[in-house]
């Protein structure tokens, strides 16, 4: 890994056990422990003449704790239980270090 790729593995690393949540991942059979970061939003959309919010939760994971995340993936956070699935393909932020996971509350 070069210097830079390293620095920013540590940073990432981080950034995680400080803002990071404990949560179990389940590809389909079996459960991984895994530390995400949520982001909850509400975007506005365009219908038409309406407009519309609708609320987005993207969930992000370190691709070197889900080496190949999917859609229909399930989360499930350590502390509250709250779960949630993958609604759609998810991916790789720009350096490839971490997955952006599109999801819905279950």
């Amino acid at each position: 890994m070069s210097p830079v790729a390293d620095r920013r593995a540590r940073l990432l690393a981080a950034v995680y056990a400080s803002y990071g949540e404990d949560a179990a991942w389940t590809p389909g059979d079996g459960s991984d422990p895994v530390r995400i970061k949520r982001e909850e939003a509400e975007q506005d959309l365009q219908l038409g003449r309406s407009r519309v919010q609708v609320d987005t939760i993207v969930l992000r994971v370190r691709r070197s704790e889900v080496s190949a995340p999917s859609k229909g993936d399930q989360v499930v956070t350590v502390e509250t239980a709250e779960a949630f699935s993958l609604i759609a393909k998810p991916k790789l932020e720009r350096f490839g270090l971490e997955w952006i996971c599109e999801a819905v509350r279950l």
